[in-house]
């Protein structure tokens, strides 16, 4: 008796477990991963610009690159289980930000966290100022 409950619990459980599978991997939640990454992505974006010269600040940039870095590649793993039109649209999109956003990646990663050159310096700022637009002109525009 003991057996044939547990046999039945374990049987009901595997079918929850793929049950729950199914409707976590098909279109819908592809799109929802990756509108929940892009949400994400625009977050990290939107930090950069407070960014001060501190000791703290490489380590910070690092890390937001990190989550942006993360972020890609989610929408990147979900686009070929979505939607014909939103893959295109977050496909360009993604593309597109990564071009825009790689440009002034140098100058993140070069953010002073002590005393810097002025040059190294405005480089930085002028390049944490381009976060947001870069977003807003990309995947920002795609509405989830």
């Amino acid at each position: 008796m003991t057996l044939v409950l547990g046999l039945t619990a374990l049987a009901l459980a595997a079918l929850t477990t793929a049950a729950f599978a199914a409707s976590t991997n098909g279109p819908q939640a592809a799109v929802a991963q990756a509108c929940f990454a892009r949400a994400d992505l625009g977050s990290y974006a939107a930090n950069f610009p407070a960014y001060v010269v501190a000791p703290g600040t490489p380590a910070g940039v690092r890390a937001d690159l990190q989550g942006i870095r993360q972020d890609l590649a989610t929408i990147r793993q979900n686009l070929r289980t979505m939607p014909a039109p939103l893959r295109r649209v977050l496909a360009l999109a993604s593309a597109a930000f990564v071009r825009q956003f790689g440009r002034i990646t140098p100058a993140l990663l070069a953010a002073p966290g002590g005393p810097a050159s002025l040059r190294r310096f405005s480089r930085f700022k002028l390049a944490t100022t381009q976060t947001i637009p870069i977003y807003q002109r990309t995947l920002g525009r795609i509405a989830c």
